[in-house]
C-alpha cells in the first residue's frame, strides 16, 4: 500500500505543476493580444509613406483630401487611403509566431519582399510597420514592427491594403457632383438628342430641339442620377 502512495502522490503532483503551467501559458498569451497595435489616431496623421519591393509612395494630405506625391501631387483614391489608416488604427495582433531572422522572408516581412508603412505627423514619425503576407488560412496577414524580429499574426486580411501598385493608388473618378443639384440632363446619340428634366420631384423625357415633354420613370432617373454622380473608372 505504501508502495502506491509515494507514485499517486507524485503522479497528483505533477498534474497539478501541469496545470498551473497551462493556466499561465494561457493567461501570458490571452494578455499578449493588443488591439490599436501601433498606438495611431487616425487624426494625427497627415502623411504616409510605403516601400514596396517594386515601388515607393509618399501619401500627403492637404485639407481633407490626400494627394500622391509625384512629379506634382495626384489625387488618389480616398477610399483606398481610408482602408490604410483603419486597418493601421484597427490593427491586432496576438502572441510572437518567430523571433528567427532567418525565417522572416518565409512569412514575407523580410526587407525584400515586404510592404514597409510609416506613418507621420508632418516630419514626426509616429509610427511604422512591416507587412508580409496572408496566413495559410486566409485570416490573418503577417506582420513585425521595424528593428524588431517578433513576427505576429494580425487579424484580418491587409497584405492588399498597403501592397497596391501605383495605378491602383490613383483618384478614378471621372466627375463627381451633388445629384440633389441637378435638374437636367442632355443626352445626345447619333440620331437623336433627349433632354431629361426635372421639375420638383418628377422627371421628364423630351427631345430636342423641339418635342413634347413626358414624364419620365422617376425611380429609373433617380438611380441613373445617382450613379452620374460618382461616376468612376475602372482603370
Amino acid at each position: 500500500m505504501k508502495r502506491l502512495i509515494i507514485p499517486a502522490l507524485i503522479l497528483i503532483v505533477a498534474v497539478g505543476v501541469w496545470q498551473i503551467q497551462k493556466y499561465v501559458v494561457s493567461k501570458r498569451i490571452s494578455t499578449q493580444t493588443v488591439d490599436n497595435f501601433l498606438g495611431l489616431n487616425i487624426a494625427d496623421v497627415n502623411k504616409i509613406t510605403i516601400k514596396t519591393a517594386i515601388d515607393n509612395f509618399t501619401f500627403i494630405l492637404q485639407g481633407d483630401k490626400w494627394y500622391l506625391q509625384e512629379s506634382g501631387l495626384r489625387p488618389v483614391d480616398s477610399l483606398a487611403i481610408d482602408n490604410v489608416l483603419t486597418s493601421a488604427v484597427s490593427l491586432k495582433v496576438g502572441t510572437v509566431i518567430s523571433q528567427n531572422p532567418q525565417r522572416q522572408k518565409d512569412f514575407m516581412v523580410d526587407s525584400a519582399s515586404a510592404s514597409f508603412v510609416q506613418f507621420f505627423k508632418g516630419d514626426r514619425l509616429l509610427s511604422s510597420l512591416i507587412v508580409g503576407k496572408m496566413s495559410p488560412g486566409f485570416t490573418h496577414t503577417y506582420i513585425r514592427k521595424p528593428g524588431s524580429n517578433d513576427v505576429y499574426q494580425a487579424e484580418g486580411i491587409i497584405t492588399y491594403v498597403f501592397g497596391r501598385k501605383r495605378v491602383q493608388w490613383y483618384d478614378r473618378t471621372i466627375f463627381a457632383f451633388n445629384p440633389n443639384n441637378l435638374n437636367s440632363v442632355e443626352l445626345t446619340y447619333p440620331d437623336m438628342t433627349y433632354l431629361l428634366s426635372r421639375d420638383n420631384s418628377k422627371w421628364f423625357i423630351s427631345k430636342l430641339p423641339a418635342g413634347d415633354k413626358v414624364p419620365a420613370d422617376s425611380a429609373k432617373a433617380a438611380n441613373f442620377i445617382a450613379q452620374l454622380s460618382n461616376l468612376k473608372a475602372a482603370d
